[in-house]
């Protein structure tokens, strides 16, 4: 399997995965909901590194309110299966 570091696909994947196993239970917060809302249709494009760019809003959130309306409030389902889109993708190369 690829690195990480060296394939953003791998990177969302370990980001999301990561996600799911510290606090599989829980429900999202409206900021985490809205990186996450943000970060998955640009994961249907291939647009790895700009997902990533959003997930790391959820590790070290911004202050105040987001510039564009919050999205519908995502599921652990939702975000599994932004996973599974991830890791079939992950096996092709760049």
């Amino acid at each position: 399997m690829a690195s990480s570091a060296n394939n953003p696909r791998v990177a969302v994947a370990d980001t999301l995965t990561s996600l799911l196993t510290t606090a599989p239970h829980r429900t999202f917060t409206a900021s985490e909901s809205h990186c996450l809302g943000a970060a998955i249709p640009l994961l249907r494009f291939g647009e790895y590194e700009r997902a990533l760019q959003c997930l790391a809003d959820i590790q070290k959130p911004t202050t105040g309110c987001p510039t564009v309306p919050l999205p519908r409030s995502l599921t652990l389902d939702d975000l599994q299966r932004a996973i599974v889109l991830v890791t079939n993708n992950a096996s092709k190369p760049n």
